[in-house]
């Protein structure tokens, strides 16, 4: 009962972040604290993910993230790849890894979508934010399913 109503509260505030950041093209320091608080509190109550497992979710898809960020400038804010922190912390590395996976696929439509209909160009800058919180979502109750369906 307390997992649901934990992952209640992650998915309210991953909601809140995709709505700021879909508005105004940043995610606030404050919001990515109330998400870490979230995910410490889901954390306590499952223990199903080794702490080790935890940490590498956290700082591997964040080193794929600024990897990309160091060849592209600005290809990412900071606060996607602080997101990903906190969700990698909760997800562990192979359900963050499909949230990432997710988000770049719906970014990717939205923008695909968004060109052929001439309202952005490839120059355009949009928030990833939205398109993460999305993938976060749907990765905390169909990750496992989609790593086993790809590996």
């Amino acid at each position: 009962m307390l997992q649901c109503a934990a992952e209640g509260i992650l998915l309210v505030i991953l909601v809140c972040i995709g709505v700021v950041d879909a508005g105004e093209k940043r995610i606030p320091n404050r919001l990515l604290l109330v998400m870490l608080a979230g995910v410490a509190f889901a954390c306590l109550l499952q223990g199903q993910l080794r702490f080790l497992d935890r940490l590498l979710g956290s700082l591997l898809v964040c080193g794929i993230l600024l990897f990309i960020r160091f060849l592209k400038a600005g290809a990412f804010g900071a606060g996607d790849i602080k997101l990903l922190a906190a969700s990698g912390l909760y997800l562990g590395v192979g359900k963050n890894l499909v949230a990432l996976a997710i988000g770049v696929l719906l970014a990717g439509a939205f923008c695909v979508t968004g060109i052929l209909m001439k309202r952005i160009d490839r120059e355009s800058e949009i928030p990833f934010g939205p398109f993460l919180c999305a993938g976060i979502a749907l990765s905390m109750y169909c990750g496992e399913a989609l790593l086993r369906w790809f590996l």
